[in-house]
C-alpha cells in the first residue's frame, strides 16, 4: 500500500486505469473506492464499495461533495 500525497498524484494515476484507492478511517477501518479520472473533461467516475454507489463529479464537487481532498490534506488516502 502507498499514500498518495496530492491531488495531481491521484489525476496522474487514475488517468491511466481505473484505480484502488482508500481512505484511511478510525479504529483501523476503510472506505474502498474505485476512481478514474477524464482529464478532458476534468470529470470523476467514483464507485464506492462500502454503499454499492456511484458518483460522477467535476474536480469542484469532488471537494465539497466526497472525503477524497479532506483524507489527501490529512494524509490518509492510500493505493491498494
Amino acid at each position: 500500500m502507498k499514500r498518495i500525497e496530492d491531488l495531481e498524484e491521484l489525476k496522474s494515476i487514475a488517468t491511466a486505469q481505473p484505480t484502488e484507492v482508500f481512505i484511511q478511517l478510525n479504529f483501523g477501518l476503510r472506505s474502498s473506492k474505485n476512481i478514474e479520472y477524464d482529464a478532458d473533461a476534468d470529470s470523476w467516475l467514483i464507485y464506492n464499495y462500502i454503499d454499492d454507489t456511484e458518483q460522477m463529479l467535476t474536480s469542484k464537487q469532488l471537494k465539497e461533495d466526497t472525503n477524497i481532498i479532506e483524507a489527501l490534506d490529512k494524509g490518509a488516502l492510500y493505493l491498494y
